[in-house]
């Protein structure tokens, strides 16, 4: 997936998109729990796709078991905020939002970053490896994002205020994983674990001085002391030397199998992934403001592909 970075800046775009309606509005005054839902499944303190494998969720053989992970959790999640009012149900429809649209980018860069990332690699390398070449990946398309989005560098960023939640907005959103990660995967987790897992996060999030005195082999070793891989290290005025942006279209498959080459940039696929974020948003306004049957929503994640116009 991209980065830290990248679903801050996605969400942001994504919401300046929406039309002035009901999401929208409770975005804009519930800006902490939207923030910290761009950052998806990287807030729970288990491994969501290691609990489908166990065969606790809607595994299948098709590259579409996630959409079906995500279309459970989505729906638990809508079940759980219509019991709710008042700031509670505001904070997690807020955070909902962001995790919607960390699905989209997610679905939409995800394939590019893994297909460049074992292409780099030797043959057989290591699970460390794997996560270190993929991190180094992310960290340079976050980078090259933030630039030519808006023009700051990494260092720019207040970190600890993108990922800052109110204690009472905190709750909300941990009961109510707690309840989907119940309902979806029949996994017991607490509040208190989501709260940890955001301190975590924080703590993960570094900006190194760009220095010629730094070698590559001293940010692996700094990633590789980390057991989930998770440490973000940022330097500013980087380039990208090996093309992690596909700016040169060369060719590149989403999925094992996939027969139709593709040639997108990041950017372009970016681009996409923003069309179908208003596309989903709005559909959850649907849902939640007008009473909408939840079921058109998690019929289009179930079947979110796209690659399809490419």
């Amino acid at each position: 997936m991209p980065g830290f970075i990248s679903h801050y800046l996605f969400g942001i775009e994504g919401c300046d998109l929406l039309p002035d309606d009901y999401i929208k509005q409770v975005i804009d005054k519930n800006r902490h729990p939207f923030l910290i839902g761009l950052q998806g499944e990287e807030l729970l303190p288990v491994n969501i796709h290691a609990l489908s494998r166990q065969g606790l969720s809607y595994r299948t053989a098709a590259r579409h078991a996630r959409n079906q992970e995500y279309g459970a959790i989505f729906n638990h999640m809508l079940e759980y905020i219509s019991t709710l009012s008042g700031s509670s149900r505001d904070a997690c429809i807020s955070f909902m939002s962001g995790f919607l649209c960390y699905y989209i980018i997610e679905q939409t860069i995800a394939p590019y970053v893994s297909y460049r990332v074992y292409e780099w690699m030797p043959l057989n390398p290591s699970a460390r490896r794997k996560v270190m070449t993929r991190m180094e990946v992310e960290s340079v398309i976050d980078t090259m994002l933030l630039r030519s989005h808006c023009h700051m560098e990494p260092s720019q960023l207040n970190f600890e205020a993108l990922t800052f939640a109110g204690k009472k907005d905190l709750d909300a959103i941990g009961k109510m994983m707690q309840s989907a990660i119940l309902a979806t995967y029949h996994r017991k987790i607490s509040p208190s674990e989501i709260s940890s897992s955001l301190k975590n996060m924080r703590r993960q999030i570094i900006n190194m001085e760009p220095t010629r005195f730094l070698p590559l082999i001293v940010l692996r070793q700094l990633r590789s002391g980390f057991s989930r891989g998770n440490l973000r290290i940022y330097t500013d005025f980087i380039t990208d030397d090996q093309d992690h942006m596909n700016e040169k279209h060369n060719i590149w498959f989403p999925f094992p199998g996939w027969t139709h080459p593709l040639t997108a940039s990041v950017e372009e696929l970016y681009d996409l992934a923003l069309h179908s974020s208003r596309h989903f948003l709005e559909d959850l306004d649907s849902c939640l403001s007008w009473g909408m049957d939840n079921d058109s929503l998690i019929r289009d994640v179930f079947r979110f592909e796209p690659f399809n116009n490419l």
